[in-house]
């Protein structure tokens, strides 16, 4: 591997996002981002391969966030924030080349959705905050980060990859 800055890309996108407050204490929100990337200008240097179509790494072209919240007091123990979020992302690459989904899957990450959920608990003077949480629910196992590894003339073959967290828990205060 190497690092080559491309002469020229495209990059065209929007985000919306939302929140909605419908009662006290309760709240939702959502946001989606469309993300549509293209290297225009990308020739391999020492006469390599003309990369020119390519998309972005790490450019996914959709992904959509929602969320709600419900807080409400316990009287003058505090106050209780109970919280889930759920994040969408679709296919993206982590290389430029091979961008190939079928034969060099490892380099391509498919499409996944994390969900976590989160309690909060604050003292009713505000002193003191514990948040308990649970994150990725549901044990998706997806990719953090990928390179290409295969090398036939050195007898190696695959990608080295990096997994993602997989379900996780714990407490902050």
């Amino acid at each position: 591997s190497y690092l080559q800055n491309a002469a020229k890309a495209k990059v065209d996108g929007a985000e919306f996002e939302l929140t909605l407050a419908p009662a006290e204490g309760l709240k939702f929100n959502a946001a989606l981002g469309i993300l549509d990337t293209e290297y225009t200008r990308f020739e391999v240097q020492s006469g390599g391969a003309n990369l020119a179509g390519a998309r972005l790494v790490r450019a996914p072209k959709a992904t959509l966030n929602v969320g709600a919240s419900y807080s409400f007091g316990l009287g003058d123990l505090g106050d209780l924030e109970l919280a889930a979020d759920a994040r969408y992302q679709s296919r993206q690459y982590y290389y430029v080349t091979p961008q190939d989904a079928v034969n060099r899957f490892y380099l391509t990450q498919k499409p996944y959705t994390l969900t976590n959920l989160r309690v909060t608990y604050t003292t009713k003077n505000e002193n003191v905050s514990v948040t308990g949480f649970i994150n990725n629910l549901f044990d998706v196992r997806y990719l953090n980060h990928a390179l290409p590894a295969a090398n036939p003339a050195l007898g190696v073959t695959g990608e080295t990859v990096a997994w993602a967290d997989p379900l996780t828990g714990g407490a902050a205060g």
